[in-house]
């Protein structure tokens, strides 16, 4: 009787002259090994996430993830690795949004249900926040005194991740909901120890971002551009709001910067005007001021001139003997008159040219404010289009 065997690789039923499986090729006498290193690559890509130690790990296994997703799955979680990237290599990069965006809009096409949709966008706010999350704790580590408080700033950031790599990676992990949750959780925990663990330099993610950050210390310098990257991203959210949908996180994050964006791009041109305005009263008064006091100088001098002619002629006329006939024509009162009169008419100069200015300055200062108004609308009427 012929003894039926089964290929222990694939399952196919052999007989028991076959050597070589009809359906997947191996040859019977190598099937144990075959099979055990099949099982040694699953069970190696089964507990992957174990063997996580750095960024660098977790970024291959995301990719190695994505290389075994369908294509929705697999352009979430390229859109994941920006923001891993991002933190590896802290720069401002607009095109690091970009492909964000382009990732998730991938995503979003070959999304195979309402539902993964649905999931794809919660992801997207969450990413968003993270790149805001670590560029404002760059930022307030460059300009806050207390760097406790930036490392818990910084420890947030990293949980925040840490749950967005976990609930991306699961989308990719294959086997049922109890093993999805397993994995999850696993990678989620593994991801907190990794950001905030050293790297092979000794260096962990404060470390790293302290040197990328500590660069130079213009302040200013850094917080502009924290405020034009956020500037372009809202644009950026603005453009895709499509792939993002409804969020209230998105519509609170632009709320949260908006007037730093209005005053940072529009408040420099309403303070000069209002400085404009004010000074202009002061620059008059100061000139009224000047020629006041230049036309009293003059008058006085030319007094004492008079005074000094005067003094000289009775003295030369009681020397020569000659009769001396005093001036009786009230001359002095005549030439404060005059100076009188031409101190009236400079200030009346000055007064029209003030008014002149004044509008002027009124025009700038409304213009000034309405582009202020007019920014600070936009960045609020954007936000309302995420608003749920």
């Amino acid at each position: 009787m012929e003894e039926n065997r089964i290929c222990p690789n694939c399952g196919t039923p052999l007989t028991s002259h076959e050597t070589i499986c009809r359906n997947c090729g191996v040859e019977i006498g190598q099937s144990s090994k075959a099979t055990q290193s099949r099982k040694e690559s699953i069970q190696s890509s089964s507990d992957s996430p174990r063997n996580i130690r750095t960024i660098e790990d977790m970024t291959n296994y995301l990719e190695e993830l994505a290389q075994q997703a369908n294509e929705s799955t697999e352009a979430a979680l390229q859109a994941q690795l920006q923001v891993i990237r991002y933190i590896q290599s802290p720069k401002l990069y607009d095109s690091s949004f970009d492909l964000l965006f382009k990732n998730l809009k991938k995503a979003l096409k070959y999304a195979d249900s309402p539902r993964m949709q649905e999931m794809i966008q919660e992801r997207t706010t969450v990413m968003i926040q993270n790149y805001v999350f670590f560029m404002n704790a760059k930022l307030q580590f460059e300009v806050k005194v207390n760097r406790e408080e930036y490392r818990k700033l910084v420890e947030d950031a990293c949980k925040m991740l840490a749950e967005s790599l976990a609930e991306v990676a699961a989308m990719a992990i294959p086997g049922g909901a109890t093993t999805k949750l397993t994995k999850k959780a696993m990678i989620a925990k593994i991801s907190i120890q990794v950001l905030t663990s050293k790297d092979t330099k000794g260096d962990n993610l404060f470390t790293r971002f302290y040197r990328w950050y500590t660069r130079s210390s213009r302040e200013r310098e850094k917080q502009g551009e924290f405020i034009q990257t956020m500037n372009s991203l809202t644009e950026k959210l603005y453009k895709n709001r499509e792939i993002i949908g409804k969020s209230d996180l998105i519509a609170g994050l632009i709320d949260r910067y908006t007037s730093d964006m209005t005053e940072y791009f529009c408040g420099n041109a309403v303070t000069f005007a209002r400085q404009q305005y004010v000074s202009n009263w002061d620059h008059t008064i100061s000139n009224v001021k000047k020629y006041m006091w230049i036309i009293l100088s003059l008058n006085v001098l030319v007094l004492l001139i008079r005074w000094i002619f005067k003094g000289v002629s009775y003295v030369s006329a009681q020397i020569s003997g000659t009769e001396y006939t005093a001036d009786t024509t009230h001359w002095a009162i005549t030439q404060w008159g005059i100076a009188l009169v031409l101190f009236a008419v400079v200030t009346l100069v000055l007064f029209i040219d003030y008014w002149q200015r004044k509008k002027g300055c009124t025009a700038a200062l409304k213009e000034a404010i309405e582009k202020y108004n007019k920014r600070y609308q936009t960045y609020h009427d954007i936000a309302r289009t995420f608003d749920e």
